[in-house]
């Protein structure tokens, strides 16, 4: 499998800052280049029947954060010598990584997992695992920290 191109999705958590670590020891590795993307939900508040949005002020403040953060890690990449671009995306998460896959013809999607378990996976679900499901291309999940299931001797 050749790979030319590896989108990162990132929440900015330990395993989306392991995820692009690994992008980018692959990316320079293999010659790919690198799409960040980070996925903004349009928070809301909830009242019994009503719906308010965030103002939008609020939400180019989120966005413009984002921004600063993913030209910070493509200009680690391009001091590593890996070509890196960014992109911000508002909406259901997974859609938009897979949809964003397909728009850049990835051929690599690696995405850090929160790594949660039992009750709390099972009532927020996995974004990781709905990318895995839906994704247009192989998907590397990374471990915000990695655990051995050997026995030390």
């Amino acid at each position: 499998m050749r790979i030319r191109h590896i989108l990162v999705p990132t929440d900015f958590s330990d395993g989306s800052i392991r995820a692009f670590e690994t992008a980018l020891d692959m990316a320079r590795d293999s010659g790919a280049e690198i799409t960040l993307l980070h996925v903004a939900h349009v928070p809301t508040s909830v009242f019994p029947d009503v719906i308010l949005p965030i103002a939008p002020e609020m939400m180019r403040d989120v966005e413009h954060s984002a921004d600063l953060i993913l030209d910070e890690w493509c200009g680690r990449a391009h001091g590593a010598g890996v070509p890196c671009d960014a992109r911000t995306a508002i909406g259901s998460t997974h859609v938009e990584i897979c949809n964003t896959a397909e728009a850049i013809d990835a051929d690599l999607i690696i995405i850090g997992t929160h790594g949660r378990g039992g009750l709390s996976h099972l009532l927020l679900g996995s974004v990781a695992e709905k990318v895995v499901r839906k994704a247009p291309c192989p998907v590397l999940t990374v471990r915000p920290q990695m655990h051995s299931t050997f026995a030390q001797p």
